[in-house]
């Protein structure tokens, strides 16, 4: 039985040529994560491969500022590349190495942010066959509220806030709408009755 098991995981890059996954996770906590990876098992396969998911975030409340902190790491080989987007802030990795954009530095520095509107997230990777190519990233982000405790100094981060997926946004109950609905006719009805004795 164990030279089965042996054999099947021996023969399983004849039937996978690739591997490609991408997701976004931990939307409607403080955390939420992108990850996404890709690379050859079998340079016989598809000439190029890819994998990406995509996700709009939302903080609740009005607009305001904020900040928001990223952390990401990953690379790639042989014509690789990973990309990951948060907002208007942007970064990936390629066979040089990961290159920032928009002020992001790979580390886990607080910049501004936009609370209460709706933002893209998106992460991505692709490679080519050629050198048995391949491509990797994972990032994950918070935000936060600002904080300014001193009238003229500078802001920092607060509280940090839950990023929703805007269908999971809370809302109202259907049955809060329609009770509501059903006093006002309730007190339409007692005026008019009052009015007409």
């Amino acid at each position: 039985m164990r030279r089965l098991i042996l054999l099947a995981l021996a023969a399983l890059p004849a039937f996978a040529s690739a591997i490609t996954s991408a997701a976004i996770s931990g939307l409607d906590t403080a955390v939420v994560t992108g990850t996404a990876t890709v690379f050859y098992t079998d340079p016989s396969g598809d000439p190029f491969i890819s994998a990406s998911a995509n996700a709009i975030g939302l903080t609740l409340g009005p607009v305001r500022d904020g900040f928001i902190a990223i952390t990401a790491q990953g690379g790639a080989n042989s014509g690789g590349a990973s990309h990951g987007t948060v907002g208007s802030y942007t970064f990936g990795c390629t066979d040089f190495g990961c290159s920032p954009a928009n002020d992001f530095n790979g580390t886990k520095t607080w910049l501004p942010f936009t609370l209460g509107v709706p933002f893209q997230i998106s992460v991505s990777a692709g490679a080519s066959s050629i050198g048995w190519g391949s491509g990797d990233i994972l990032f994950s982000f918070s935000v936060a509220e600002s904080v300014t405790p001193i009238p003229g100094y500078g802001a920092y981060p607060g509280e940090a806030v839950t990023i929703y997926d805007p269908p999971a946004v809370p809302e109202p109950p259907t049955t809060l709408l329609c009770a509501g609905g059903l006093a006002l006719l309730a007190a339409r009805r007692r005026i008019r009755e009052g009015r007409n004795p």
